[in-house]
Formats: structure tokens, C-alpha cells, sequence
């Protein structure tokens, strides 16, 4: 058992290296220069070197991803171009929602499932039964993304009981005014 987790770990290991290659080599064969994208197109050349320089542009592209690599290992994720803070800070403020809504989602998971795997076990071949896999398997299928939108506009839209974004606190959810 020990040795099939350390070689599936280790394929890990292999896998996000291979992909973080991937990605990094996509995202410097985009057009555009970041440089420009930082300080704009009205901004002199030598502003623009200083700042290729500054951000290690000009070195070559393995390097560049040598510096990536071993600052992503420390927790070093660099400043945001879009408010110059702290990436790492700004990923540390989002952790607690979350892992809130990582919980919240695994338990509204097993509600359901647990109840829809009793019934189509016990009423096996019944309307039923084929009612509870339909709609397990139409969970599944459909893309999450058309899943969310399709239930805030049922939820939040339609009948109103949630908030159509943002994190409401569950006290919020059971003392609405009406």
C-alpha cells in the first residue's frame, strides 16, 4: 500500500510539473507584451525595459520559468497587476469561504444522494427509482456552470429565497423581512 501511494504520488509530481510547463509555455506564446499591458501603450521605451528587466521578461523562457517555479514552491504568487497587492495574501483571504463552501456543497451532496441511493435501492424498478437516477444522473451531466446559472435563477430569481451572489450568513437566509 505504501509503495502504490508513493508511485502515485510521485506520478502526480510528474503530472502538475508537466502541466505548469504547459500552461506557462501557453501563456508566453499569447500575443502581447505584459510590460505594456502594466503601464500602457503611452509609456516610453525605457520605462518599458526597466520594467521587462525588473520582472525578469528579458531573461530566457526556462529561466523564467525556473524563477516561477521555485517563488510558486516558497508561496511567493508575485502582485496583482490589477490592484498591486500581495497574491499570496489575497489567496489566504479567500481560503476560509472557501473551505466553508466546500463544506456546505459536500453536505447538501450527501443529503441528496444518500436519500435518492436508499430509495432506488429499496424500490428497485419503480417510477421511483427511475425518477432518482434520472435526476442523479442529469446532476452530472449537465456542466456546472449551466447548473449554477439554472439554479440561482430558480432559487434566487424565481422564488427568491437566496441571494443571486456575494456570501450571505445562514442567519441572513432565515430572518428575511417580506
Amino acid at each position: 500500500m505504501f509503495y502504490f501511494l508513493l508511485r502515485r504520488f510521485s506520478l502526480m509530481v510528474v503530472v502538475l510539473l508537466l502541466v505548469s510547463i504547459i500552461i506557462f509555455s501557453l501563456l508566453n506564446i499569447l500575443p502581447g507584451d505584459p510590460a505594456m499591458l502594466i503601464l500602457g501603450q503611452e509609456s516610453s521605451p525605457e520605462a518599458l525595459e526597466a520594467l521587462r528587466e525588473k520582472m525578469g521578461l528579458n531573461d530566457p523562457l526556462p529561466v523564467q520559468y525556473l524563477h516561477w517555479l521555485t517563488d510558486s514552491l516558497q508561496g511567493n504568487f508575485g502582485q496583482s497587476l490589477r490592484d498591486n497587492n500581495d497574491v499570496t495574501a489575497i489567496l489566504l483571504k479567500k481560503v476560509p469561504i472557501t473551505i466553508q463552501l466546500a463544506f456546505m456543497s459536500f453536505a447538501i451532496a450527501v443529503l441528496i444522494a444518500v436519500p435518492a441511493a436508499i430509495i432506488s435501492a429499496t424500490r428497485k424498478g419503480t417510477s421511483l427509482d427511475y425518477l432518482s437516477t434520472f435526476f442523479s444522473l442529469s446532476g452530472v451531466s449537465f456542466p456546472p456552470f449551466w447548473l449554477g446559472i439554472l439554479l440561482i435563477l430558480i432559487f434566487s430569481v424565481g422564488l427568491g429565497w437566496l441571494p443571486p451572489s456575494g456570501l450571505a450568513s445562514c442567519s441572513s437566509l432565515f430572518s428575511r423581512s417580506d
